[in-house]
C-alpha cells in the first residue's frame, strides 16, 4: 500500500477520540508537536553543535508552508488501509550534524521507505474509521527514529504503544546522543575516504596523461 503526501487541509478538521469526545485534529497535532519540541530541547542542550534549535509556529500566517517540500514543517501522508479505515502520518524531521542545506532530502518519503541520512524523525500515526460524516480515532502512536546514513537501517529510539506522548528519560537521551556521536565518527571517516579517493583519481589521471605523452 502506497503513501500519498497531502497538505494539512486534507486531514479531517475534527475527530472523535477514544472517549467519544470530538476534538480538533489541528490542536491535537499541535500538542503532539510540543512533545517533539520537548525532546529536541533536551537533545539540543546536550549536542548543541549537532542538533539545530527548531521551533514550529502555528500562527495563522505561518503554520501552512508556501511550498509542500519545505522540510522544516510537519509532513503529512495518507494511506488507505481498508474500505472505511484511513491511516495518516504526521512526520517531523530534524537534520543532524550540519547536514547539507541545499539538498531537498524528502525525509518523510525516505523514512516511509525505510531510509534516512543525518536525520531525526518523529512519526505520529493515526488510524481513523469513517462512519457517515464522522472520523473516529481507533489507534494512534508515535515513534522516534534516527537515520544515520544510507548503508545503515533506521534505528528506533522510542515507540509508544498508544498515544502521542514521548517518554523523555535517560535511556532515550543516552541512546540518541550515542547515535549522534557514532554518526559524527562516520561522517569524519566518510570525508577522509572521499579525500583519499579524490587524490587517487588525480594520481591515475596524471599517470595516464604522462603515459600518453
Amino acid at each position: 500500500m502506497s503513501y500519498q503526501r497531502i497538505p494539512l487541509e486534507r486531514l479531517p478538521s475534527t475527530i472523535i477520540d477514544g472517549e467519544g469526545v470530538a476534538i480538533s485534529l489541528r490542536q491535537h497535532l499541535e500538542e503532539t508537536e510540543h512533545n517533539v519540541e520537548d525532546v529536541l530541547l533536551c537533545l539540543q542542550a546536550m549536542r548543541v553543535e549537532d542538533v539545530p534549535a527548531i521551533g514550529w509556529s502555528w500562527e495563522e500566517n505561518a503554520w501552512h508552508p508556501e511550498f509542500l517540500d519545505d522540510e522544516h514543517y510537519p509532513q503529512y501522508f495518507v494511506q488507505e488501509v481498508g474500505p472505511e479505515t484511513t491511516r495518516y502520518h504526521a512526520i517531523w524531521s530534524v537534520p543532524l550534524c550540519k547536514r547539507e542545506v541545499n539538498t531537498i532530502w524528502r525525509d518523510g518519503e525516505r523514512y516511509l521507505q525505510g531510509h534516512g541520512r543525518q536525520v531525526l524523525v518523529f512519526d505520529y500515526k493515526l488510524e481513523l474509521a469513517r462512519s457517515g460524516e464522522t472520523d473516529r480515532l481507533t489507534h494512534d502512536s508515535i515513534r522516534v527514529v534516527m537515520g544515520l546514513h544510507e548503508a545503515a537501517p533506521l534505528r528506533q529510539a522510542y515507540a509508544s504503544a498508544q498515544g502521542n506522548r514521548i517518554k523523555v528519560d535517560s535511556p532515550l537521551l543516552v541512546a540518541l546522543s550515542l547515535w549522534i556521536d557514532e554518526l559524527k565518527d562516520f561522517l569524519k571517516l566518510e570525508r577522509q575516504v572521499l579525500d583519499v579517493l579524490e587524490r587517487r583519481a588525480q594520481r591515475h589521471s596524471d599517470r595516464n596523461l604522462h603515459t600518453n605523452e
